[in-house]
């Protein structure tokens, strides 16, 4: 099973606020619903079995996948989708995240947005470096800008190859909207 390696902290590199809260809460509420309903026969929690771990271990992804208002994905070494939030299907249209498996940002993007996005997936894969906190601007429309946040990591298997990407966007259009207004 693929694992997330602990990407090094960089000065001035941190998530925002809100959104390490949101995850945090959700991940605590996972685990402490989970622990509950693997721990009914015995109250000692250290000696869950490796299947009640799995099976918490995925209860968490679907709660992510489910309820995430951020865009939460999983690309392959060819940086096409193997797991999308709802939150991200809904983003680009698709009413079924399975619907956007083995499918890539040209599917959904205009060429330029994807292409940048192509890029900074193929430098994670050569160097290991995560992405945190990158301003992205998507031109849905010729009215419609999006502005995003998105950050990207390598995902490792057992014998340290980076087999993945795991992302996650946070749109910031509201925000940047609204910060150009106080500003005038």
């Amino acid at each position: 099973m693929p694992k997330i390696q602990k990407p090094e902290t960089k000065p001035g590199l941190k998530m925002p606020k809100k959104k390490m809260i949101a995850i945090i809460a959700i991940v605590v509420v996972v685990i402490i619903v989970g622990s509950l309903m693997f721990t009914k026969k015995s109250d000692d929690t250290t000696n869950l079995s490796q299947e009640n771990i799995q099976q918490l271990e995925s209860l968490v992804l679907n709660t992510i996948k489910n309820y995430s208002v951020d865009t939460v994905y999983f690309k392959d070494r060819n940086s096409k989708f193997l797991w999308n939030s709802k939150g991200h299907s809904n983003q680009v249209g698709e009413k079924d995240p399975a619907d956007m498996r083995g499918k890539s940002d040209f599917d959904y993007f205009p060429e330029e947005f994807a292409q940048i996005a192509l890029e900074v997936e193929k430098k994670i894969m050569e160097t290991g470096e995560p992405v945190n906190d990158a301003n992205e601007v998507w031109y849905k429309s010729d009215d419609e800008i999006v502005y995003l946040m998105s950050s990207k990591y390598p995902l490792y298997d057992e014998d340290g190859e980076i087999v993945e990407i795991p992302a996650v966007s946070d749109e910031r259009t509201i925000q940047r909207d609204l910060t150009f207004t106080l500003e005038q």
